[in-house]
C-alpha cells in the first residue's frame, strides 16, 4: 500500500472520529429541543444519523486534504477540488439531518457562513505554510552561503 493511501486512511479515521465528536457536541446543544420534538424511536434514529453523517463528513473533509500532497495539482486546483469535496459533504450533511432545505434563508446563511469559515481556515493554513517555506528557503540560503564560504577557504 502506498504512503499516500496510508496517509489518506489515517486522515479519514482521524476525521471520522473528530466528526462524530463534533456531532455529539451539536446533539448536546440541541438535546432539550430534540426530546420535545421527537419520539424515542425517532430520537434514536436522529442521533444515529447525526453521528454517522458527522463521522462521514469529518472523514471526507480530512481525507480529501490529501489533494494538497499530490504534485499534479496546483495550489489553486487542489483548493478548488478540496472545496468541492467539503461543500458537497456539507450539503449532504445539512440536508441529511434536516438543518436546512434548499431555497430557505437558512440554506443561504449556512452556505455563506461555510464559505467564510472555509476561507479563513484556508488563509490561516496558507500563511502558516508560506512562513514554513520562507524559513526553509532562509535555511537553504544560509547553507549555500556557508558552503560557498568553505569552498572559497579551501581554494585559498
Amino acid at each position: 500500500m502506498s504512503d499516500t493511501v496510508k496517509k489518506t486512511i489515517r486522515l479519514a479515521i482521524f476525521g471520522g472520529i473528530g466528526g462524530a465528536f463534533v456531532s455529539v457536541f451539536f446533539l448536546i446543544m440541541a438535546w432539550s429541543e430534540l426530546i420535545e420534538e421527537l419520539s424515542t424511536g425517532a430520537l434514536i434514529g436522529h442521533v444515529l444519523i447525526q453521528l454517522l453523517l458527522g463521522a462521514i463528513f469529518g472523514a471526507v473533509n480530512c481525507a480529501s486534504s490529501i489533494v494538497y500532497d499530490l504534485d499534479r495539482f496546483s495550489i489553486a486546483g487542489a483548493t478548488l477540488m478540496h472545496f468541492f469535496f467539503v461543500i458537497t459533504m456539507f450539503y449532504i450533511f445539512g440536508f441529511g439531518v434536516w438543518h436546512f432545505n434548499f431555497g430557505d434563508i437558512v440554506f443561504y446563511i449556512m452556505t455563506a457562513m461555510f464559505i467564510i469559515i472555509y476561507f479563513i481556515i484556508w488563509l490561516v493554513m496558507y500563511l502558516k505554510f508560506k512562513r514554513e517555506v520562507r524559513k526553509m528557503n532562509d535555511e537553504l540560503r544560509k547553507m549555500k552561503e556557508l558552503e560557498a564560504k568553505e569552498n572559497k577557504n579551501n581554494k585559498g
